[in-house]
Parts: structure tokens; C-alpha cells; sequence
């Protein structure tokens, strides 16, 4: 309301209409720790008068810019540096006075956890997406701090890194937009000579998880750990879709957040890219990492269904029964998953009021309650999916080639009938981490010599097949093409050309597959004694050469291939390789978990399903049981349906 005035009347009247309409109802609230919003647009608030060498600025100095950081809407809202221990001193105040009311009311005892937000729509977007920050003053002090921890005091080592005679942890300064858009190979960056972009950037993206970090433990001091804390956070797998989105919004650092003893869920909406009917929807972030360190993910399921107003995007539904089947498909995905969701209706209550909409929703809770009582950890089953959340500090700012790697290639990991597990590499060698039979590297561009070596020693034998895309492991100490060699185990060549890199597979191994844009460099496998599967059919200077192999060894198998998003098809081929199950391979979504098997169909007609070992089938919705006994099962789909079955 202002400074030191504050008023829950609001929250406190739509908490006793929520608890009158359903006495059992229990909460998580949601709630915005950032800067209070000036009366104008364009005008300052408060706090930002009080406080202006406290606000985020962009390479100019301005605290105004029409990025995402500075306002939804381009309201050109002013906010503070992540880094501000004055804005996280005086916000914390604030919440923990907010969280205390809420603890003194009759309803604190079916509240059970709070979530503090912050940043465009309250993602703990740490920078703009599309602007140049932070360059404030706290910002800087911080970078400073954390280059002494990352260099351990040892100056020497910082001028090394940084190729600079002159550079002190005093003087060290934050890379300029120019320096920041720089890569020296096609999408590339060197460590040689963009360490300070590299470290900056990584610097950056664990700042942003350590605000979050900061405010759930403020979370649990004001609760006395009674109750659970998360935040919008993790979005790994999807912000590829935008220039700089990876680097500018701080979620490359999923790692730190995982090891925050006070953060226990983390939470975004389903993903923006191919959650239409007929389409297969996908979570942000590694959910398989986020088990591993016992940590909760929640899909928020903002779905556009038929009663949004005509053209609302974001694959609406046309009409009832592709409203109803793409929720049926969204709950599968989460099913199997083992992850709670929400039906989100942003406040519009009419955006979901239909009747058999609402009867879905009551079988949907039906079909959880008994899944609850199931395991929800990690059985090796399947393909392991490695990605990185460092990749973003190594790559230019264009959106490719992580948009091709992760991105798009989610689509095709849920089309592929094999089911799969995503994980960060900094946990392969996690205690609790499976070995699995297959291992699909996406984006681990940058790899050090230890990671390689542990790799090396545990994961190359007992007959697994580890497949490798494009660059994997390019970057260690140096860029070089010897790094991804000595990954993958099969030699390769390179052209330092950029273009849409494509890949035909050999017959019976799928359509031509690749990137939907340009980037470079472009590799291909460049070894007499490997296997060729298919070649590269551009960019017309690699045209010809080798872009997808298999390379055998005495007991381990390595897949290669020069291009992204790889096509169901040769997902498939992976698995096979490995003795993986295949479910499917009609290419609908399938989502396979916890004895759970979800199908969306992308066209009307009969479908094929085999199983991996004689079961019982029962179709949940119906709760008909449909085979005993069996191998296999033959079913008919409508367009845009979605089926879940319960294989015993």
C-alpha cells in the first residue's frame, strides 16, 4: 500500500470464500516479492525513490528499458538488483510480516506451503529477456565477491582466465553488450578468451537461484519450517524459444536450486511449444534430476480450452472434445510422471465451465488418488536424457542451437514411444542416480576433464549405448574438436560453416530430421570402422559427408549424430540398440510411468501397443479392464483423444 502501510483485507476475504465453499480445501499462497509497482507508468514508486542505486540497470545505466526484466507489459518498470542486500532485507521484512498474518488467521492450518515470486510474470527471471543486465552496482560488488570464491582469492588465476595483465578482484567488470554477443566458433564460445562472458553469465544465472533460495528460507524462518516453500524456477527445457531467453533469464543454474535445503518444489507452466490438440504438450525442467534430490516439480496447466475467446493461440481447443482431450493428455504426461499439476483459468472462471470438463476433472482426481499410493522414484527404465544448465554461459545468444537440441527435440522424445527420464549431467554421478541402458546427450557442450573421465570409467560398458548430438563435450579447458572426439569414441570432422543442418536417415530409419535453422559449426563422423546410418543432406559444404553413425566396441555402443531434433524414428533405433522397450510406434504422445501408459492420438484410427511383459490392462476412465494376460494391445482412437491405462 506504501511505505510501512500494509492491508490483507483482500487475501483474507478470498481465503474465507474459498474455506466456506470447501472446508477441506488446502493452499499454497502465491505472492509478489518484488518492488511495489509505481502509481504511473513510467513514474517511480517509493522504494525506488528511496533506493535508486539499488535498481537493476542495463549497460547505459538507465533503470527504464522496454524489456521483460523491467515490467510485464513494457511498462518500463523500474526493479531492484538481484544482488540488492538492502531490496532482499527490506522485501523479506515484508513477507515475513505478510507470512505471520497468515499464521496468527484461522486458516493457518490449511495453508501448507507459500510461494514467493518475482520478476516477469513472477519467473525469477533474473535479467531481461532481450536487454543487457545487470550492471548496478550491487550486481558488480557480487560478481567481484563470487570471482574470488571462484578463483579462491588467487589473482594470478583470475588474470590467466581472463588474458589479462591488469584485471584485480577490485577492478574486474561486467562484459559489455558487445563482448557478450561475441562467440568465436559459429555458436561457440572459447574459454580461452571469453571467460569473462562465461563467468559473468554463470555468475548471473546462480545469483538468480540463489535469490530464490533466499526467500524460501525466509520462508521456512517465518514458518519454523512447518511449511513448504517453492518458487517458478528450472525452466531448462524450454527458454530456447526467444534470443538470449537462455543467458538473460537466470534459470541456467537448476543446480544450485536443487541443493537448497529450504527450496522443496519448483513449479512452471506446461510448455508453451506444441500443447495443441493431437500435440504432446512437456514439462520445462529435468524432472528426473529434481527426484533425485527429493525435490517436487508442479505443472502448472494453463491450457487454452474452447470457451477462451477465438484466436487466444497457444494450440486452443476448437471445440469440447479436444478441450476435454488435451486435459486427459496433460494429466497422463503427469501421471506417469509422478508430478502434481493444476488446472490454471487465470482468475476467468467461464475459461472451464462446462460440464464435461468438470466431470474429466473429478475422474482425472479419482485416477490420482489411486496412483498416490504408488512409487514415484526412478527405476532405470528407458533412456536416460542428459542435458546441461551451464550450456547457456557457452553458446552465443541466438536462440540456436538450443532451441534445436532441447527444445523442439522434447516433441519427438514424446512421440518416440520410449519412455525416458531427463537429468542434468552434473548428476550422472549422483549416489542415487540409476544406471540405465541408454544414455541420449543433448546439450553437455561443455565438459570437464573429470566429468569425461568418470563417464569414461562408469558409463561406457555393460553394454550400454550412449548416443551423442551434435557438439557434446566440445569445450573443456579448450574448444576443441579432440574433446567431442574423445567423448563419443568415434572421430569426426568439422566445417566452420553455419547453416540448417539435416540428416537422412538410410531406409527404414525415418524422414530426413534437423535443425528448423541455421547455426554452426557443423560436425559429422569422419571414421572408417563406424557404422553409417544416414548423411548429411545440408549445408551444401557437408553435403555427403557422414551425419549419423554407430560405432561398436567390445562392450559399449556409441550413436553419433551431426543433427538435432532427432526424429522419432531414430530415438527408436536408439532404444533398440540398447534392448530398451519399445511401446509404440505410431508417433502419437506416450507417456509411459508407474505402471501408467497414456496416449493422445494425433489422427483418428487403430493403434498398436506392446507391452514389456504379459499384464492385466485396464482403461482408467472406464476402470473396464480390456485384456488379461497379454503382450500386446489393439485399440481404436478418435482424433485428439487421450487414453490412460493401468498395466498390472
Amino acid at each position: 500500500m506504501g511505505k510501512d502501510k500494509y492491508d490483507y483485507t483482500l487475501i483474507d476475504e478470498m481465503l474465507a470464500e474459498l474455506f466456506t465453499c470447501d472446508p477441506q480445501a488446502r493452499v499454497v499462497i502465491l505472492f509478489n516479492v518484488g518492488l511495489p509497482p509505481s502509481a504511473q507508468p513510467g513514474t517511480d514508486g517509493w522504494w525506488q525513490k528511496e533506493n535508486p542505486s539499488e535498481l537493476c540497470r542495463d549497460a547505459s545505466g538507465s533503470t527504464r528499458n522496454s524489456g521483460s526484466v523491467f515490467g510485464h507489459g513494457n511498462l518500463h518498470r523500474q526493479v531492484a538488483s538481484f544482488a540488492s542486500t538492502k531490496w532482499r532485507k527490506d522485501s523479506g521484512a515484508a513477507m515475513k510480516r505478510f507470512i505471520l498474518h497468515m499464521e496468527g488467521s484461522p486458516f493457518a492450518d490449511r495453508i501448507v506451503g507459500y510461494q514467493p515470486s518475482i520478476g516477469s510474470e513472477g519467473w525469477y527471471h533474473g535479467g531481461a529477456l532481450g536487454v543487457f543486465v545487470d550492471y548496478s552496482d550491487p550486481t558488480v560488488r557480487a560478481f567481484r565477491d563470487w570471482l574470488r570464491e571462484r578463483y579462491d582469492g588467487r589473482q594470478a588465476d583470475l588474470r590467466a582466465a581472463w588474458v589479462s595483465d591488469t584485471v584485480t578482484f577490485d577492478s574486474a567488470k561486467i562484459p559489455m553488450p558487445a563482448k557478450r554477443k561475441h562467440t568465436a566458433l559459429g555458436s561457440l564460445r572459447d574459454p580461452q578468451t571469453a571467460r569473462p562472458v562465461i563467468d559473468y553469465y554463470t555468475f548471473f544465472a546462480e545469483l538468480t537461484a540463489g535469490t530464490a533460495d533466499y526467500f524460501c528460507s525466509a520462508v521456512k524462518e517465518a514458518t519454523g519450517g512447518t511449511k513448504i516453500a517453492g518458487v517458478w524456477y528450472g525452466y531448462i527445457m524450454e527458454l530456447a524459444f526467444g534470443w538470449a531467453n537462455a543467458q538473460h533469464s537466470g534459470h541456467q543454474a537448476l543446480g544450485r536450486a536443487l541443493e537448497s535445503d529450504a527450496i522443496d518444489f519448483l513449479m512452471a507452466p506446461t510448455s508453451y511449444w506444441a500443447r495443441g490438440p493431437g500435440q504432446p504438450g512437456g514439462h520445462m525442467s529435468a524432472l528426473g534430476s529434481l527426484r533425485l534430490h527429493q525435490k517436487m516439480w508442479v505443472n502448472q496447466s494453463d491450457l487454452r480450452s474452447h470457451l477462451w475467446p477465438a484466436n487466444s493461440g497457444f494450440g486452443q481447443s476448437a471445440n469440447e472434445e479436444q478441450s476435454v482431450g488435451t486435459m486427459r493428455r496433460e494429466f497422463a504426461m503427469d501421471l506417469a510422471a509422478g508430478v502434481p499439476m493444476y488446472w490454471y483459468c487465470f482468475s476467468y472462471g467461464d475459461r472451464m465451465n462446462n460440464k464435461k470438463m468438470m466431470e474429466g476433472v473429478k475422474q482425472m482426481a479419482e485416477i490420482d488418488a489411486e496412483a498416490g499410493k504408488l512409487e514415484r522414484g526412478l527405476d532405470g527404465d528407458g533412456i536416460a536424457v542428459i542435458v546441461s544448465d551451464d550450456i547457456a554461459a557457452h553458446i552465443g545468444l541466438s536462440r540456436q542451437p538450443l532451441r534445436s537440441l532441447v527444445y523442439l527435440q522434447r516433441e519427438f522424445l514424446n512421440r518416440s514411444g520410449v519412455k525416458f527420464d531427463v537429468f542434468l549431467d552434473s548428476d550422472l554421478d549422483h549416489p542415487d542416480m540409476p544406471r540405465y541402458k541408454a544414455y541420449l546427450f543433448l546439450c553437455a557442450i561443455s565438459m570437464d576433464a573429470e566429468r569425461r573421465a568418470w563417464i569414461d570409467a562408469n558409463l561406457k560398458g555393460d553394454g550400454r549405448v550412449l548416443a551423442f548430438v551434435w557438439a557434446q563435450g566440445i569445450i573443456g579447458d579448450t574448444l576443441a574438436l579432440s574433446n567431442a572426439e574423445e567423448l563419443c569414441g568415434i572421430d569426426l570432422g568439422m566445417k566452420k560453416v553455419s547453416g540448417v543442418i539435416t540428416v537422412q536417415p538410410k531406409a527404414g530409419l525415418g524422414p530426413k530430421y534437423g535443425s528448423d535453422e541455421a547455426f554452426g559449426p557443423v560436425l559429422y563422423s569422419d571414421d572408417e570402422t563406424a557404422e553409417v546410418l544416414g548423411h548429411l543432406t545440408s549445408p551444401a559444404a557437408v553435403a555427403g559427408k557422414v551425419g549419423l553413425s554407430v560405432k561398436r566396441f567390445p562392450d559399449w555402443t556409441s550413436v553419433y549424430s551431426a543433427a538435432p531434433k532427432l526424429s522419432p524414428e531414430v530415438i527408436r533405433t536408439i532404444a533398440q540398440l540398447a534392448g530398451v522397450h519399445v511401446w509404440s510406434e505410431s508417433n502419437d504422445p506416450i507417456y509411459v510411468g508407474r505402471r501408467y501408459l497414456g496416449i493422445h492420438a494425433k489422427a483418428a484410427g487403430k493403434r498398436s501397443i506392446k507391452l514389456p511383459s504379459r499384464s492385466t490392462v485396464v482403461e482408467c476412465f472406464s476402470k473396464r479392464e480390456i485384456a488379461q494376460d497379454v503382450d500386446q494391445i489393439d485399440i481404436e482412437l478418435d482424433a485428439f483423444e487421450t487414453k490412460i491405462y493401468r498395466i498390472k
